[in-house]
């Protein structure tokens, strides 16, 4: 298997204001959905969001067709194929669209993983860890 380098990897950034990172630059999210579609992916850290759920998170109470939603995936699935190379980054799954964060740098992941540790760490050792990753960033 041939690993990516890092640089590489698309970087999505959801814990603050939506920020996608390509190849070392700063891009933009296309459409007036886009940002909010690509959102809404990512915070379901890999899981499929339910079509109703995306629209909801997308286009609030008044809500979209199933058809407005699947015309904003497929033009965020595009605009991210065109700007990585990458296929399939979002897939269509029996319980809705999920985003691949196998290919992607997910701050959300991160902290989620940072997160479980503070959990599973006896607070005794939790300073020192905490202390670790201070150090290391």
């Amino acid at each position: 298997m041939v690993r990516q380098d890092e640089s590489d990897t698309p970087a999505i950034r959801v814990l603050g204001p939506l920020e996608v990172g390509i190849a070392g630059r700063e891009v933009n999210v296309p459409g007036r959905n886009g940002p909010w579609l690509l959102t809404g992916l990512a915070l379901g850290s890999g899981r499929p969001v339910p079509d109703d759920q995306l629209i909801e998170w997308v286009w609030g109470p008044a809500g979209a067709s199933v058809g407005a939603l699947r015309t904003g995936v497929s033009r965020v699935r595009t605009w991210l194929r065109d700007q990585t190379s990458l296929p399939d980054i979002i897939e269509l799954t029996a319980h809705g669209y999920r985003l691949d964060v196998g290919q992607v740098r997910l701050d959300a992941a991160r902290f989620q993983v940072h997160a479980l540790r503070c959990v599973l760490i006896p607070s005794a050792r939790l300073g020192k860890w905490v202390r670790g990753v201070r150090r290391t960033g």
